[in-house]
Parts: C-alpha cells; structure tokens; sequence
C-alpha cells in the first residue's frame, strides 16, 4: 500500500528530518500489521513488545493532512497504554507479531555482537548494552533479540520494497 504521494512524503521529510521520517514510517507499518516493536529512547529504558495502536492507521488510510499528522506524533498510544511522542523516540526495532521463540533466538550467530558499528568504536553489544538497559548476564538475550529484529527488518524491506 501506498502510504502517501512523493509530494507530502517530501513535506514529511523536510519537518521531522531523515531519523523521525523513518521512525514514522516504521511506527506506521508497525500499526498496520500489528507487528510488535521495540521503542528505544535516549534518556529512559525502551518499551518493548508493543504495537502503535489503530490511530496512526486511520491517519494513513485517510491521507490526513501533513499538518494533522505532525499533532498526531506527539500523541502516539500504544498498545500497553502508554503514550509516547515522536520527538521522543530514538529508534524502532520491529518484530513479528508474535514475537521471536527461543529456538529463533538461538539460531542468531551470537558472534555477530562483537562486530563494530560503521564508522564508529562501538560494537553492536556496546549498542545493546545502552540501548536495553540490560544488566550484564541479560546481554546475550537482547543481543539475540536486536540482531534478529535487524534480520527481520532487513527480510520486510525486502519482501515489501515496492508497497511502502
């Protein structure tokens, strides 16, 4: 489905820049498909295995204004009942909507926490340490957890290029 049209994409972009663009979309999606996130913020620990609820939906499906829109993100319920602003949010790892099992979890190749993150000195487990929050013997869990949501996404994009 066709989210909007090149011209009110554009607006979108030029209010909230290339980071909360791409956290709408994936808030968007996310409702949509009633797929479970992972919200991270900068100063507070995440909100995990959440849904944005139906009204970004009706927001999408009505091809509301880009001025409704911008109100609308500093309201966004989610499915847990709590209500966050776009302004907030530093990232948003989806997942399936029925979240992972254990036996995805396993299958993750847990070497892959020690790869750095592009053109910086951190690795992807530093990045999950700050990110969840998690005390030192949960590491390899939401290690698991973040590089299977970056699998997940990656395969979404991948099946759903020309519908977004």
């Amino acid at each position: 489905m066709q989210l909007r049209n090149e011209e009110e994409m554009g607006k979108l972009m030029a209010h909230f820049g290339l980071r909360e663009h791409l956290m709408l979309m994936k808030l968007l999606i996310a409702s949509q498909t009633a797929e479970l996130c992972d919200i991270f913020f900068l100063d507070k620990r995440p909100i995990l295995n959440v849904t944005p609820t139906s009204n970004l939906i009706r927001v999408a499906y009505a091809r509301a204004s880009v001025t409704k829109i911008i109100n609308l993100v500093k309201r966004i319920e989610l499915s847990n009942g709590r209500i966050i602003s776009l302004n907030q949010i530093w990232s948003v790892n989806r997942m399936p909507k029925d979240g992972f099992s254990e036996r995805d979890l396993e299958a993750i190749n847990i070497e892959r926490a020690e790869e750095p993150i592009l053109n910086t000195d951190q690795t992807v487990r530093n990045l999950v340490q700050k990110s969840y929050w998690c005390a030192a013997d949960e590491e390899d869990k939401y290690v698991r957890r973040f590089l299977a949501s970056q699998d997940y996404e990656v395969r979404m994009i991948a099946k759903h290029r020309d519908t977004i």
